[in-house]
């Protein structure tokens, strides 16, 4: 199958150890990258779960595996001065002999910045805006010596940065979110279209519509948008048999107090079934041009869904 495959890890409620064996296993089968969200509250009830910051664990993570690429999914723009995140994804893309790719979005969880004391510009457009400036910051900075920059929200001057990353010219970058507002500055900046997610039923046609937006921006500035991949984010519910694979589904609706059918039909979209099945909805996707899968497994102490996925589904 023509298209990457890596991990989404939901680091709230687990340990660092629980987290680092199944990172290691995803490394040993063969998937392409790990991702973790950039949150300092659990996503998951209550907000007091433990929830371990992400770009600590990624750098930890970085020195227990050997091939897997490291892309939180995505940073908060608002939660670094893009001059210290240049230096710290450098020294990370270093450290991890050329394994980085930057994920970052503009930010857009105001009780977590007002918790925190993190100033939240009210405006999405204002937030964006950041966004480009930070990026543009960061780039400068993995290739230029001494590199200047002075915008509306944020200044450099003369910012040395060594060592460079190992990757060239510069780590991929993956802007996230699926706002048309984004759209320009994922279609400048962005190696990665990340849509976003199909886990609730997301219609293809509103995928396919920001695909020809894209195109359509794409062709704006004169860019080909065969430079810029298309991943997905989802989540995989896989099993040997479908009485087994019932189970696990009804397992997590009761976890959401749902009822069983109205979780399965919340998964229509998501990759769901045996190793065939779920085959099968990832042939779909791919025929409708993604190259590129984030895959959420629900229950991380089960390596076997791990490897049964990748070695009957994907193999």
């Amino acid at each position: 199958m023509l298209a990457d495959f890596g991990v989404i890890i939901t680091q709230s409620g687990l340990d660092y150890r629980t987290i680092r064996d199944f990172v290691v296993e995803a490394d040993s089968l063969g998937f392409s990258s790990v991702s973790m969200s950039d949150h300092f509250f659990s996503r998951m009830p209550p907000i007091e779960l433990p929830n371990l910051e992400c770009w600590t664990t990624l750098s930890a993570l970085s020195a227990e595996t050997r091939k897997i690429r490291l892309c939180p999914l995505v940073l908060c723009n608002l939660y670094r001065y893009p001059a210290i995140l240049a230096k710290v994804t450098s020294t990370l893309d270093v450290i991890s002999g050329g394994r980085l790719i930057l994920g970052i979005g503009a930010g857009w969880h105001r009780e977590e910045c007002e918790a925190y004391g993190v100033p939240f510009p009210p405006g999405y457009g204002t937030r964006v805006h950041q966004l480009e400036e930070a990026i543009q910051i960061v780039k400068s900075m993995w290739t230029m010596d001494k590199p200047s920059f002075e915008g509306k929200y944020y200044t450099i001057k003369n910012a040395v940065c060594e060592p460079k990353p190992v990757q060239k010219p510069s780590p991929p970058i993956l802007v996230g979110g699926s706002g048309e507002k984004l759209m320009s500055v994922l279609c400048r900046h962005s190696d990665y279209f990340n849509f976003g997610s199909f886990y609730y039923g997301t219609p293809d046609e509103d995928y396919l519509r920001k695909l020809q937006l894209r195109e359509k921006c794409c062709k704006a500035i004169g860019r080909n948008p065969k430079d810029i991949k298309k991943s997905l984010n989802t989540i995989v519910f896989i099993a040997d048999s479908r009485k087994e694979l019932d189970v696990k589904i009804s397992e997590y609706a009761r976890k959401f107090g749902k009822s069983y059918l109205d979780y399965k039909k919340q998964l229509e979209q998501a990759v769901v079934g045996t190793p065939e099945e779920c085959r099968s909805s990832l042939e779909r996707y791919v025929n409708m041009g993604i190259d590129h899968f984030f895959l959420s497994f629900p229950d991380p102490f089960n390596k076997e869904d791990l490897r049964l996925f990748a070695q009957e589904a994907i193999s």
